[in-house]
């Protein structure tokens, strides 16, 4: 027979013949029926019960006892780690600790067992409360110390005794279920695992280490729905501080890819700056006198490779501005996302937005500058080639452009 069976046996005649408890053993008067006969032929058979059994005051074996018979009784049912028959929560807990209840176990004052499958609410309130103590301690908040636990960080240490009563375990039931949730939730991913057995155990240390050491293991159950809820708050805050970091972190980096765009883009704005006054200066001095041989062609060949020069430097800074733009506009669009997403985060960052609208806006500007600055020095071309080539000056060249216009206009409509 398997020790549970011997439990279901010693059970079953207990409640027959309202046995009691005398220490670790079971006594009583038995009527000596075929059912129970069979029972404590078989209890006497088992290697994890001691029975004895009197009649008339002297033991005597089995074989002498008939049905019909009145007997007294006194078995010793199994009492060890693998199965334990107990009369009651309190005296469970005699025998053992919350963390090393045996794999088995029965209680007379209920007929609760182990082996048999009852609804959680039926369960008594000291399977929750070893739950949640050995759940702390297979993930290692709590190191079994001698008879004590030790709850440790890098700065403190407390410990806690075993030994808890009956009373406490039934007292904080609701409790102790609402925090095992709570725990449960708490390391239901293992994101984060180390930090967060760091933030249990502080919040466990700051909770328990003002209480005494006999008392702190009652403390947590009866408050350990709150410390796991402080735990949980300070984990929030620790996700978030860590979310708000990255999120730093990627817009700085962000930040400095668009400002090394920038920093191309004006390095090419600055070249094309000394390339304009240069060409002017060289397509002025190419240009010849009246009196030279092929002075006309020559001079309408600078000129025209000083308008195409134009064209060009125009299409190349309006390529620039349009890059420019396109920068600005994802700045502005990430600018908007942040505002309305991370608003907590808005406000470090608002600065280097602002910086790197300031640093778009001004090389548009600088790029308008060219524009205006290429156009001027062409017409200063223009207006050199005018004069070497025809006598006349760009105001004089102007005027007879507008007339010729005018008449040609009139023309039309005549």
């Amino acid at each position: 027979m398997s020790q549970t069976e011997d439990v279901d046996d010693s059970m079953a005649l207990a409640k027959a013949f309202d046995l009691k408890w005398f220490g670790p053993e079971l006594k009583g008067k038995v009527t000596v029926s075929k059912k129970y006969q069979e029972i404590l032929n078989r209890l006497n058979e088992s290697e994890s019960v001691e029975i004895e059994v009197r009649r008339d005051g002297l033991i005597t074996i089995f074989s002498n006892i008939c049905i019909g018979d009145e007997v007294d009784v006194a078995l010793m049912p199994p009492r060890g780690s693998r199965c334990c028959l107990a009369k009651d929560q309190q005296d469970l807990l005699a025998i053992f600790n919350l963390h090393l209840l045996p794999e088995s176990f029965a209680l007379m004052d209920t007929g609760f067992k182990t082996w048999e499958s009852v609804e959680q609410c039926h369960q008594p309130a000291l399977i929750a409360a070893s739950r949640l103590v050995k759940k702390l301690e297979n993930d290692s908040i709590f190191e079994v110390s001698g008879n004590r636990f030790a709850l440790m960080t890098y700065d403190n240490k407390v410990y806690l005794t075993h030994s808890i009563s009956s009373e406490v375990v039934v007292r904080t039931a609701k409790v102790v279920e609402i925090g095992l949730a709570r725990l449960e939730q708490f390391f239901s991913d293992v994101l984060h695992l180390n930090e967060k057995k760091r933030i249990l155990r502080n919040a466990l240390i700051s909770s328990l280490k003002s209480c005494d050491e006999s008392t702190r293991l009652s403390h947590l159950l009866a408050h350990c729905d709150e410390i796991f809820e402080n735990a949980q708050q300070n984990y929030e805050l620790f996700i978030s501080n860590f979310s708000f970091q990255n999120d730093l972190d990627k817009l700085n980096e962000q930040k400095r890819d668009f400002s090394v765009k920038l920093n191309g883009l004006l390095i090419g704005i600055q070249g094309k700056l000394l390339a304009i006054p240069v060409s002017t200066i060289l397509a002025t001095t190419q240009l010849k006198d009246t009196g030279d041989e092929n002075y006309i062609t020559i001079n309408c060949a600078v000129m025209a490779s000083s308008v195409i020069f134009l064209v060009i430097i125009f299409w190349l800074i309006r390529s620039q501005m349009v890059a420019i733009n396109a920068i600005k506009h994802e700045i502005v669009q990430k600018e908007r996302r942040f505002r309305v997403e991370i608003p907590r985060l808005f406000n470090e960052v608002q600065v280097a937005f602002g910086s790197l609208r300031t640093d778009c806006n001004l090389n548009l500007k600088m790029a308008w500058s060219l524009v205006v600055l290429s156009v001027v020095l062409t017409l200063i071309t223009l207006h050199v080639f005018l004069l070497k080539t025809f006598g006349l000056s760009l105001g004089a060249f102007s005027k007879i452009l507008l007339v010729y216009i005018c008449t040609s206009f009139i023309s039309l409509k005549g």
